[in-house]
């Protein structure tokens, strides 16, 4: 039996490693990105005009309108190859954003990114892109490694994808209740932070829920029997 390392356990790729580098890399294209002086009034105006929307929206209406377009992004991140692509490009895009709203405020775009870090909802959202991808570049090494494989493991793959729309949802309720609360007054950033008490639970219910997906897919808590000589119990 060969030793577990970040990325391979027992010879065989885990979903959980590659998510952990993904997002590292988002981070980072989020805070070097998000730091660049960039103006480009078509693209405030555009952010101007969905935040004005969104404020205007019930928190059913807007929750569905979030989860809807994080959840299509995720869905073409599961892509392989192209996922990966749009994964980045997505990340750059919006990093972008930030760049471009933050002189607007009297602020650095990467002061914008981080202040989205005290959100409940980012840590939902941001770990789901990651996830999403990785499954993808996952996906590509199950048709690399053979048909008996990608049998074994769709079931994994689809279990993850909704993990992801389940995530992509909890997420967007979070958001619609910031938003609702960041315009209820003066109490509204109390009511904003007070979302970690429910927060923290879920996070840790998600985490947790993600580590059996990838420990114990298959229905099974013992490793399953090996495949050319691996065992293919892997996160």
């Amino acid at each position: 039996m060969e030793p577990r390392n970040f990325l391979f356990r027992n010879g065989v790729l885990k979903v959980g490693g590659i998510a952990g580098i993904l997002f590292i890399a988002e981070m980072a294209i989020f805070i070097y990105v998000s730091s660049l002086s960039i103006s480009n009034p078509a693209i405030l105006s555009q952010v101007r005009q969905e935040q004005s929307r969104a404020a205007a929206e019930s928190l059913l209406a807007s929750t569905f309108s979030i989860f809807s377009n994080n959840f299509r992004i995720a869905s073409v991140e599961f892509i392989p190859i192209l996922g990966q692509a749009f994964f980045f490009y997505t990340i750059y895009s919006t990093a972008v954003v930030f760049s471009v709203e933050g002189p607007s405020l009297n602020a650095s775009g990467l002061a914008i990114f981080l202040s989205l870090l005290l959100f409940t909802y980012s840590w939902l959202e941001l770990p789901s892109y990651a996830i999403a991808s990785s499954t993808g570049v996952y996906i590509i090494y199950m048709l690399a490694a053979g048909k008996g494989v990608v049998k074994n493991r769709l079931k994994k793959v689809v279990s993850l994808y909704l993990f992801v729309g389940l995530e992509l949802l909890v997420a967007a309720f979070f958001e619609s209740l910031t938003i609702e609360f960041g315009n209820s007054g003066s109490n509204g950033l109390l009511l904003i932070f007070l979302l970690w008490l429910p927060g923290v639970p879920v996070i840790i219910f998600l985490i947790k829920l993600f580590r059996r997906i990838c420990y114990h897919d298959n229905g099974k808590t013992e490793p399953p029997a090996e495949v050319s000589g691996h065992g293919w119990n892997s996160l």
